[in-house]
């Protein structure tokens, strides 16, 4: 519905759902579409939901904390269709070495998705996006994302690491790489 002054907001322009879809979309690839996505999607809701937490995710977004939580209701929702999820946290250290943090945390992801397979990673940035977003595949200079969009802004389709810093954003360097939750699906 347009304004007087003639702007539409578009569908997902205002909510803070990105982690959701980040889950929905790693699961996804892992399991190359044998998870629906939508009862994934409404199993999390319904979690939220339950915790009165819906409000602020749709609003402000997932914590880490919150994120954990979603792993665990995915967790369960896929051990009921005869897969196994786990995961475990890396956290980027902000350093003012953030040449050597980046080169780091880029190869933690890279070989983790070599041993787990594309979507396996879930990474948490800062700085030009406040967002969670699946990488897809992790190669030495880029990441692919499978992404949902942040906020009204269209969605990563690669992320370069030339771009990335684990300290403050600047110009040049405008990604903050600040977490990845490390999935396994069997």
């Amino acid at each position: 519905m347009a304004t007087a002054r003639g702007f539409s907001a578009r569908q997902g322009e205002f909510d803070g759902l990105c982690g959701l879809y980040s889950i929905v979309n790693s699961i996804s690839t892992m399991s190359e579409g044998k998870i629906a996505p939508e009862g994934l999607m409404a199993a999390m809701i319904k979690h939220l939901n339950e915790r009165r937490e819906l409000a602020s995710t749709f609003t402000i977004g997932a914590t880490s904390a919150r994120m954990v939580r979603l792993f665990k209701v995915a967790r369960t929702y896929c051990q009921k269709l005869g897969f196994e999820l786990s995961w475990k946290p890396r956290v980027a250290h902000r350093t003012a070495t953030q040449t050597n943090r980046v080169a780091d945390f880029w190869e933690t992801i890279s070989e983790h998705q070599r041993k787990a397979g594309d979507g396996s990673v879930i990474l948490g940035l800062a700085g030009r996006h406040v967002h969670w977003s699946c990488v897809r595949r992790a190669t030495a200079r880029s990441f692919s994302m499978a992404d949902s969009g942040n906020r009204g802004h269209a969605p990563l389709a690669r992320i370069d690491r030339r771009f990335c810093t684990t300290g403050k954003a600047t110009t040049d360097r405008p990604h903050i790489l600040e977490e990845a939750f490390l999935l396994r699906l069997d």
